[in-house]
């Protein structure tokens, strides 16, 4: 079965100068990675940004993952942003809804990871406002179909109601006329009942909820 996973973080939401101690980004960042910030000197990133960048990796990483090994626990140190491509343009967008299918690369942070001997990739997209990432196993994401949307509520149930009403939206759209139902498995990820061969992914932080999806092959 295919996979995904995404991660979305609200930056209004993020103390930079907490972030910047290094007591703090020690628990979330290898050796590596911080080797890695100090030498891509072509990113122009602070290093908040860079932390909380590395962070959408891992979770969505994580989460890709999670649904092929559920015994996994999370643990930041272990995976590891190895490579970074920075954009070319700048993404910007309308802080309300933004869908799409698969990523146009120009506007990405394009990235090469590895977890438990594997190598994943991501693509994120970085504004004033929000980190989002969507992970891989692969670095093709032709098939991947992802939204962003800020909602005026964010109360957990609204977050969590909000991102399914979202993606069940895109969803009917792809699949007409079937009932679509969400499940959520003992590992903690959610499924489509009787769609076994779609994966989903949602998150939500503070007034944005973002999915993603893949339809199986």
């Amino acid at each position: 079965m295919t996979s995904t996973g995404n991660d979305i973080i609200s930056l209004e939401l993020t103390d930079p100068v907490l972030t910047c101690r290094e007591r703090f980004y020690s628990k979330l960042l290898s050796k590596t990675e911080v080797d890695l910030f100090k030498t891509t000197s072509p990113l122009k990133f602070p290093l908040e940004s860079f932390i909380w960048l590395a962070w959408s990796i891992k979770e969505s990483v994580y989460k890709f993952h999670k649904r092929k090994n559920q015994e996994i626990l999370f643990s930041p140190t272990k995976i590891i942003v190895q490579k970074i491509n920075s954009p070319t343009d700048r993404f910007e967008w309308n802080n309300r809804k933004y869908e799409a299918v698969s990523f146009d690369e120009a506007f990405c942070f394009c990235c090469e990871t590895s977890y438990e001997g594997q190598k994943f990739f991501t693509r994120s997209l970085v504004s004033e406002t929000i980190i989002f990432t969507v992970a891989n196993n692969s670095n093709s994401f032709e098939n991947v179909c992802w939204g962003i949307q800020y909602i005026d509520d964010d109360n957990y149930i609204n977050q969590s109601q909000t991102v399914r009403d979202f993606m069940l939206g895109k969803l009917q759209c792809i699949i007409p006329k079937q009932q679509i139902v969400i499940d959520k498995t003992g590992a903690g990820y959610p499924v489509l009942r009787e769609q076994e061969n779609i994966a989903v992914s949602f998150s939500h932080h503070g007034h944005y909820v973002a999915y993603s999806f893949v339809a199986g092959e």
